[in-house]
């Protein structure tokens, strides 16, 4: 056993060895610092979730679906009509006009992105075509139904105006089956006994919600525009806008959807054996915008602790190397407090960012890293000139990892070229070196070197 301890301590091979378990090993504590920030990202999406039920959550808003009923003609020997199941038509032409004011609202120590949405709708309805003489519409219970996903946030009563008529909508629970919670208005509210032609209606509410809002091209031809006052969208869902301009004080955006590649029909009926699937197809189709905080502080956090090894690797090998070439001697328990003050560098990050952002976080973290290690470098290696390299290379991996998590778009091409940069640089330093025949310095004072 003394003898294995004296190989690791005295060969070459050995103290690479036990560096590399020695990183093995603090990916423990990295692993336990990870899980933390995981954990604080959960308590922050439940304080969302807190304030959605409060406010109102992710909307999601489709145009009007005329519902109505079909009649089958029966024999001439038999008395009625047979009301065959329901028919559920999407509008002609839809046009949302939306105005979004938002605000962050605090909950706890976590900010989320919230909005109040002023919505106008416009369009066209007409009953399908392809009814015969064997069939015909059934208009004395039709009506119109809306679907709103959290219709608890509207701020005001939902009208709908057909020519000089204007009705108001009411809770109509889940009337179409699959789209959720919806309002409805009987058509016999706007003064139509029968849909002979095409008819043009517009709508208009507030309605609030958090950090998503999204749209269903419930038109044959589908027209959005979105105006809101936040500096950070990000555009998703089936459609990305045709046109966008996002600045420090808000953005704009459109969308023009047709129903060609939509992926459902115009129209489909109750007893449709594919309804679910329509449902689920209408949903994918939806589209929109999330206000997001940029570079979520538990996101960074998290995308930064991936660097973990990176950071432990090559602050190790900067004092294996002044183990190679000079005769200081290092013990393992140097080597140790050495990465545990690396790693807690990751759990003070996330502590700050919570408080004072990610920017002011990471340079409040990595400066008393920089100073501990630098410090207790100076000790162990016998002078504070041997210190000012590995002083030096901590500033330059932290602020690189900064600029890496800076860049989103960019970080795998930054953090790819960045070690592609750190393994030339080691390969430089060491192409003379016969590895066969290396061996440690012999054990000198270091204050006799320095």
């Amino acid at each position: 056993m003394t003898e294995l301890v004296v190989w690791f301590r005295e060969s070459v091979t050995g103290k690479l060895l036990f560096i590399g378990l020695l990183v093995i090993v603090l990916l423990i504590p990295l692993g336990m610092i990870e899980s933390q920030i995981a954990e604080r990202g959960r308590r922050a999406d439940e304080a969302a979730r807190e304030v959605a039920n409060s406010w109102g959550g992710y909307q999601t808003i489709g145009g009007p679906i005329l519902v109505f009923a079909r009649e089958t003609a029966r024999p001439p020997s038999l008395l009625a009509n047979e009301s065959e199941g329901e028919l559920y038509a999407l509008p002609s032409r839809l046009t949302v006009d939306v105005v979004a004011e938002s605000q962050a609202l605090t909950r706890g120590i976590y900010e989320i992105p919230i909005y109040t949405a002023s919505v106008r709708m416009s369009g066209s309805l007409a009953a399908p075509a392809g009814f015969d003489g064997s069939s015909s519409p059934r208009w004395d219970d039709a009506l119109l139904s809306v679907p709103v996903s959290d219709p608890r946030s509207i701020r005001e009563p939902v009208t709908i105006t057909v020519g000089d008529t204007t009705a108001e909508f009411a809770a109509g629970g889940e009337r179409v089956a699959g789209l959720g919670p919806q309002l409805v208005v009987p058509m016999s509210e706007l003064g139509i006994e029968a849909l002979d032609g095409e008819i043009e209606f517009e709508m208009a509410f507030r309605i609030g919600g958090t950090a998503k809002l999204m749209f269903l091209p419930f038109g044959d031809s589908t027209t959005v525009t979105l105006q809101a006052d936040w500096p950070s969208p990000s555009f998703g869902g089936g459609y990305l806008p045709d046109t966008r301009s996002v600045s420090s004080s808000g953005f704009d955006a459109s969308w023009s959807v047709l129903s060609l590649g939509r992926g459902y029909p115009s129209v489909w009926s109750r007893s449709d054996l594919a309804e679910l699937a329509i449902a689920r197809r209408i949903w994918a189709s939806a589209f929109g915008v999330d206000l997001i905080v940029p570079i979520g502080v538990h996101q960074a956090s998290l995308r930064a602790v991936k660097y973990a090894v990176l950071f432990l690797s090559l602050t190790f090998l900067a004092f294996f190397m002044f183990e190679l070439f000079t005769p200081i001697r290092l013990h393992a328990v140097q080597y140790l407090l050495v990465g545990l003050a690396n790693s807690l560098f990751y759990l003070l990050l996330i502590a700050f960012a919570e408080h004072a952002g990610f920017i002011v976080a990471y340079v409040v973290s990595a400066v008393p890293s920089i100073s501990l290690i630098g410090g207790y470098s100076a000790a162990v290696l016998g002078s504070n000139r041997r210190a000012l390299p590995v002083v030096a290379l901590l500033t330059l991996i932290y602020g690189y990892l900064f600029l890496v998590l800076r860049l989103e778009d960019y970080a795998l091409v930054s953090g790819s070229i960045g070690l592609f940069f750190v393994l030339a640089c080691g390969m430089y330093a060491t192409r003379r070196i016969d590895w066969d025949a290396v061996g440690f310095p012999s054990a000198r004072s270091a204050r006799a070197d320095s």
